[in-house]
């Protein structure tokens, strides 16, 4: 009796290997022709695909395509929704004087730091440098009256100084009045889309206390999918990927309601975020 039990137990067992085998066997060639399929499918995608990092990527989900003056309604909508301000230009020139008139009686207006870009470089800045800085007072935004009083008067643009010359005193203080460029924006959410460089350096867009994004009107697209393909197909060009460190997405001022669900903004970063959209 002993020893038909003993038996039982080695075929219920033998019989748990054999299945345990079989699983293994099927999961074997289950995998080997899933491989097979993925490379043929890859062998179908071009090296520039591969140069990337990945094949182009197709969106999933089918989305009505909007016209240009929709994403661009839809974008500054978006962004005002956010707290942020539009200033829409005719053309980039415009930009000194339209920066001028958007941060006077702002604290630290009269300096403009930004990245080594040729296409803000090459426009018409002051020469002079301002004689002071502002000091910056907040409690919810910026008290512009307290300081409308104190802030000198000019009568040109402001002066624009390369961030790679900030000092620690000035990274330290809150009247930092920064611009930066945003290669394109999604208007389905609001989002800016901010590369990395030394055109355009990301420490600009936490550090400032007031950050202006320019953006051109040719860049504002439908979805993020497209956005992203705006950038590929700058850092794609003359057969070379040269893709930036970072891509920073912003969607309005810093803001928090962390606390008590208060809504408070320039927690993290810029307290205000003027948009510059230009043709």
């Amino acid at each position: 009796m002993t020893a038909k039990k003993h038996s039982s137990k080695q075929q219920f067992f033998q019989s748990l290997k054999t299945a345990a085998a079989s699983r293994q066997q099927n999961t074997r060639q289950h995998n080997i022709r899933q491989h097979s399929a993925d490379a043929q499918a890859h062998s179908t995608i071009t090296p520039e695909e591969w140069r990337v990092g990945r094949p182009a990527y197709q969106p999933t989900r089918a989305a009505p395509a909007w016209s240009d003056e929709q994403c661009r309604t839809r974008l500054i909508a978006q962004l005002e929704s956010q707290n942020s301000k539009i200033i829409e230009l005719e053309t980039i020139e415009e930009l000194p004087a339209a920066i001028f008139d958007a941060v006077q009686g702002l604290p630290g207006g009269n300096r403009i730091y930004s990245g080594d870009n040729p296409l803000i470089n090459n426009l018409t800045w002051s020469d002079q440098q301002p004689h002071h800085q502002q000091a910056y007072h907040q409690k919810a935004h910026y008290q512009k009256a307290d300081h409308q009083k104190d802030h000198h008067e000019k009568s040109g643009p402001p002066a624009l100084i390369n961030a790679a010359d900030l000092t620690i005193k000035e990274i330290e203080s809150p009247a930092l009045v920064c611009l930066s460029t945003a290669f394109a924006a999604a208007a389905e959410s609001g989002t800016l889309f901010l590369a990395s460089g030394r055109d355009n350096p990301t420490h600009l867009n936490f550090l400032s206390s007031c950050h202006i994004i320019l953006l051109d009107r040719a860049a504002i697209c439908q979805t993020y999918e497209q956005a992203l393909e705006i950038g590929r197909s700058h850092w794609s060009k003359n057969g070379q990927n040269n893709p930036p460190r970072t891509i920073n997405l912003i969607s309005g001022p810093s803001r928090t309601a962390d606390i008590e669900q208060t809504l408070t903004l320039g927690a993290h970063g810029p307290i205000d975020l003027i948009v510059v959209i230009y043709n």
